[in-house]
């Protein structure tokens, strides 16, 4: 769960925004099935993916 996680926000914050989504959402998912969903990593991760999407718009538009 970690390591996709932290793999995800590598390819994030290096602009591979298509590989870092898949891990991300992974993450999020093994999280809430393993630690259920108000676990403080659960809830960690959930920010990820959103914070991915608003990152390559960003970069998109030059932001």
């Amino acid at each position: 769960m970690v390591l996709k996680n932290n793999l995800g926000s590598v390819y994030r914050n290096m602009g591979r925004i298509a590989e870092a989504e898949p891990l991300l959402r992974k993450a999020v998912e093994l999280n809430e099935r393993v630690l259920g969903g108000s676990h403080p990593q659960t809830l960690s991760t959930t920010v990820n993916p959103v914070y991915g999407e608003c990152f390559f718009t960003c970069f998109q538009q030059g932001l």
